[in-house]
């Protein structure tokens, strides 16, 4: 698999850290690598971290304050960050590995649907009282970023949670929860301004969010999270029955953990003392049930049994092949906000060749990772790679250096990270092969010949959007995309894409294709909308109901609405409303008594 990543520099650090660097998982916040730090033989993981992030305002210095305050918090129940040090324009945050199982990693074959309360009783038990502990290491310190990805089931039956340092940084970029789930994969509910809340509550939810998503087999997505979490609880408690005696007190925890219903918890400290009260209540053969559940290096939880694959193997396994590139534009009211994540993709700018020539690479690096795992102990040789193209010429990058032109034999090895091909710039069509023509037939055919390699250097991209947008590159206007594809030199181009009516403005990464027409679809995320009326109505958006009033924050899409206020004593009422990306639109009415 060819990936457009690279190793992070380390600079200075370059013989605090064993090479070659192993690749690992990689999401919205960045890029991991997996090494040994040589100076105490600790295994760590590299996290670097996306520039657009660091780049926000306040964020890097959120994120040094937190890991200042943490200092001195030692939990064996966390992966503990070493360093954070820039290199460049890259921050990279360094932990200690934490050893496990990720609970990311369950699936029906490994843990039987019977087994699953009890694991997810035990597993609540261990993470409570960690993020409990952190809680108390001073105010507003707290996850705010957990995902089953972030935690491990340890082989001694314990818990690791990992990057446990970014939740004040996080709350520097602003966002909404849409945007936080769709670009960090983080789920979160709102604040009275709309925004995502990243509190001591937010972790508790989260966790009880991965929980009902062991239970219920499957991720929770965002709309479930958001309109039909009572819903999940309850299939859960129906299905389950009463085939366990810790069914009902999972229902309540959850209930309250996901802030349905008057009793909620708001830290962690309350869920971990609800859930003591639960289980006890529940009797000693809820007890019993939870001491026998599958839970650490028990092979009633993994399909190897007690066979732990080094994480960094799986975890190259598990890795998509392209890396999300996120933009961080600027608002109309000033306000610096994550755009939706756009992806950059490292391959030929020639779909026909272009899927060849990655499956012979692809082929090639299967072969040599095969090679490698079951080579004999003193063979030095390395294997090589052929590329080939279409269009011979085409330009060879390795981990970002040019290093010839198709065809061309390769020479693989260990420390190879990343293949790219991509046409010469001094590709242009061959001049025909004719006789010597008169001086102005010579002018004419160069001229032609001149407009063709001009139309082969250009591309353009039509891009799909609800609303239209201006498309412009720096202060030049490029068109918009209510008037068809835009056209730009062929390469990487930085865009923005504006509507100022609508206050909606998001910065694209765009690569141009010469001679071909590509397609970018825009979704931008939801505006919000707040609805009042005297003495109360029922509403409709667009004719589609949504509830009584008073309604806030009701996510809406960006662009005109009809409001639609019904009463049964008098009448109805409709109102037009433009719900802008910058700000939360309001409507009211009130009607004559």
């Amino acid at each position: 698999m060819v990936r457009n990543a690279t190793a992070p520099k380390t600079g200075a650090n370059s013989n605090r850290f064993s090479t070659p660097l192993t690749p690992g998982r990689h999401d919205g916040l960045g890029e991991r690598w997996s090494t040994t730090d040589l100076t105490d033989s600790t295994p760590v993981d590299l996290l670097q971290l996306r520039s657009e992030l660091a780049d926000a305002p306040g964020f890097e210095e959120a994120l040094l304050e937190r890991v200042a305050q943490l200092k001195g918090f030692r939990n064996p129940s966390f992966a503990a960050v070493r360093d954070v040090y820039q290199e460049g324009a890259h921050l990279t945050v360094v932990y200690a590995r934490g050893s496990g199982q990720r609970v990311s990693e369950l699936s029906g074959s490994k843990l039987a649907k019977a087994k699953r309360p009890a694991f997810v009783a035990r597993l609540l038990q261990k993470a409570t009282a960690a993020l409990a502990a952190l809680d108390a290491v001073a105010p507003g310190v707290t996850h705010a970023a957990l995902t089953a990805d972030r935690i491990l089931v340890t082989p001694q039956g314990g818990v690791c949670i990992t990057e446990h340092v970014f939740g004040s940084a996080l709350r520097q970029l602003a966002l909404w929860p849409e945007e936080l789930f769709l670009q960090l994969g983080l789920l979160a509910p709102a604040e009275a301004d709309g925004q995502a809340a990243l509190d001591a509550r937010t972790t508790v939810m989260q966790l009880a969010a991965v929980s009902l998503s062991i239970l219920r087999e499957r991720s929770i997505t965002l709309d479930e999270f958001e309109h039909r979490l009572p819903a999940l609880v309850e299939e859960f408690a129906t299905e389950a029955g009463t085939s366990s005696p810790l069914v009902a007190p999972l229902r309540t925890w959850l209930q309250r953990a996901l802030q349905i219903g008057d009793s909620r918890y708001s830290s962690a400290a309350e869920a971990e003392a609800g859930l003591k009260k639960l289980f006890a209540a529940a009797g000693p053969a809820a007890a019993a049930e939870i001491d026998a559940a599958p839970f650490g290096s028990s092979p009633r939880l993994v399909e190897r049994g007690d066979d732990q694959r080094a994480p960094e193997r799986e975890a190259v396994a598990a890795a998509p092949p392209t890396v999300p590139v996120i933009p961080r534009p600027t608002n109309a009211g000033g306000a610096t906000a994550i755009a939706a994540p756009t992806r950059r993709i490292a391959v030929p700018q020639y779909a026909a060749w272009a899927a060849a020539a990655l499956v012979v690479v692809a082929i090639g690096e299967g072969a040599y990772i095969a090679w490698l795992l079951t080579r004999p102990a003193a063979v030095p040789v390395q294997p090589a790679v052929l590329l080939e193209s279409p269009q011979p010429g085409m330009k060879v990058t390795v981990d970002g250096r040019a290093v010839g032109a198709t065809p061309l034999q390769l020479q693989m090895t260990a420390q190879t990270r990343a293949i790219r091909i991509e046409p010469s710039e001094l590709l242009t069509p061959p001049p025909a092969v004719a006789a010597t023509p008169t001086r102005t037939e010579a002018d004419k055919t160069a001229a032609e010949l001149e407009q063709a390699a001009a139309r082969q250097r250009s591309g353009g991209i039509a891009f799909a959007a609800p609303f239209p947008l201006s498309v412009l590159e720096g202060d030049r206007v490029l068109g918009s995309t209510a008037d068809g594809p835009v056209v730009a030199s062929a390469g990487t181009h930085t865009l923005d894409l504006v509507n100022t009516a609508l206050g909606y403005r998001v910065r694209q990464i765009v690569t141009f294709r010469a001679g071909s027409i590509g397609r970018m679809t825009i979704t931008p995320p939801n505006g919000r909308i707040s609805i009042n009326a005297q003495p109360w109505a029922q509403v409709l958006i667009d004719d589609v109901p949504i509830g009584e009033t008073p309604l806030a924050n009701v996510p809406t899409a960006i662009g005109e609405h009809q409001v639609t206020f019904r009463h049964p004593q008098f009448g109805e009422r409709r109102e037009r409303v433009t719900v802008r990306a910058d700000a939360p639109a309001r409507v009211s009415t009130t009607f004559q008594r």
